[in-house]
């Protein structure tokens, strides 16, 4: 999981690199630049301080988007290697109060055909935490889950932090290492590694009795993940899990 945000992060950075230069380079007449002086460069540059200012300010925002949406996506993608169907942007809640979760592993027992499978997991990604952990206090109550589990790759949560946040019945999840380092205390149980919020998902699973579930459910969760496949085109591995999902379903109705 780090290693591959550290990859995702030095792809990024690269991608910008290449972009800033071409963008500065365009503001220059390729034909003029040899007999540039460096006072005339520098002269240049001051005059569109604040073309690169908005450039800057363009690439902040851009990142900041995309390190969120990219987590989100690991994290997907690291449940569809677990066999695990994971719905993202999962709205919950009631009324005018739904409120979107990152990640949800629906409750495949519960799905008709008149109505979304209820949440069974209920994950949110942050890829920092400082205040930010607040913000998933307040998404909890509003999606009116009993429990949440928050995905970080934060180095440093505080005690403070972590109580809070069990209080609210939030469960942090996170690498090993960070585990290790964190002051997790009396807290323990709130407090789980990647491996094991997969493990707990993977016995929630494996305990619906498929075979006392109705055949109309069955349908329903076969229909249900099919639609994930159109939600998902862009991301082949992910979309072929979700396939493989309905047939699974498709073959359990027929018994």
């Amino acid at each position: 999981m780090e290693r591959m945000r550290v990859m995702c992060w030095q792809q990024l950075r690269q991608a910008e690199r290449d972009f800033n230069r071409q963008m500065i380079t365009s503001m220059f007449d390729p034909q003029q630049l040899p007999q540039m002086t460096g006072a005339d460069v520098v002269n240049a540059l001051a005059e569109n301080f604040d073309y690169f200012y908005i450039l800057s300010q363009a690439n902040t925002q851009s990142r900041r988007s995309r390190a969120g949406k990219e987590f989100e996506l690991i994290l997907a993608l690291m449940l569809a290697c677990c066999e695990i169907p994971v719905d993202m942007q999962f709205f919950l809640g009631t009324g005018l109060r739904k409120k979107a979760v990152d990640l949800v592993v629906p409750d495949l027992s519960t799905c008709s055909n008149s109505q979304q499978p209820q949440c069974m997991f209920a994950l949110s990604a942050k890829t920092n935490l400082r205040e930010r952990w607040q913000e998933v206090v307040t998404e909890a109550k509003q999606a009116q889950v009993k429990e949440l589990y928050l995905l970080t790759l934060e180095p440093k949560v505080s005690i403070a932090t972590i109580a809070n946040l069990a209080h609210d019945n939030i469960f942090l999840v996170t690498s090993i290492a960070n585990k290790q380092k964190w002051p997790v205390n009396a807290y323990q149980d709130h407090v789980l590694t990647f491996e094991e919020l997969i493990q707990r998902i993977n016995e929630a699973l494996c305990s619906i009795p498929w075979s006392q579930i109705p055949t109309q459910t069955k349908q329903a969760a076969s229909k249900y993940m099919y639609g994930l496949c159109q939600k998902t085109t862009d991301l082949p591995y992910v979309q072929h899990l979700y396939s493989t999902w309905g047939l699974r379903f498709e073959n359990l109705a027929l018994r």
